[in-house]
């Protein structure tokens, strides 16, 4: 996987450029980036353009939301980075086959899903929780995908 680090701006786009059209990769790991400027963003439209999809992997909430913005998260397949957090503390209040749920403050509780389950299923997950919600159905509002360890959890508004 290709990984671009630091911040793809005018003044380093350019050689951004050469090294990605060279490359030619359809998936890249931006976890290390931190900005992205318009003409980085030409680049990565002109790769779209040469090898077809493009995935952009682990991006930071505040560079996706560069891409959300441009409009280019319709454009590439642009993956934002799961937050990581600690349940270590949190106390457990329900379990059931699917996962254990944990309160994480006096607002939201997070479901963690069992080792194994796949992300894909754990956005099924958040969706279903979420068109429940939408049709009336009192419930929670399933907000954000989150890792916890070595597994996912959807963190929800408590009741």
């Amino acid at each position: 996987m290709y990984q671009i680090k630091g911040k793809i701006d005018t003044t380093s786009a350019a050689e951004f450029e050469k090294e990605i059209m060279a490359a030619k990769p359809a998936e890249i790991d931006a976890a290390q980036l931190e900005y992205i400027s318009s003409a980085g963003l030409r680049v990565l439209l002109k790769l779209a353009k040469t090898v077809g999809d493009v995935t952009v992997n682990d991006v930071s909430s505040k560079v996706y939301e560069i891409f959300e913005v441009t409009g280019f998260t319709d454009i590439l397949n642009v993956k934002k980075a799961l937050r990581e957090i600690d349940i270590a503390s949190k106390g457990k209040i329900g379990q059931g086959s699917k996962g254990t749920v944990y309160r994480l403050d006096d607002e939201r509780i997070v479901k963690v899903y069992r080792k194994g389950q796949s992300l894909e299923f754990i956005k099924r997950e958040q969706q279903y929780a979420k068109s429940v919600f939408i049709s009336g159905i009192p419930s929670v509002i399933a907000f954000d995908i989150v890792k916890v360890g070595d597994c996912y959890g959807v963190v929800f508004e408590a009741m």
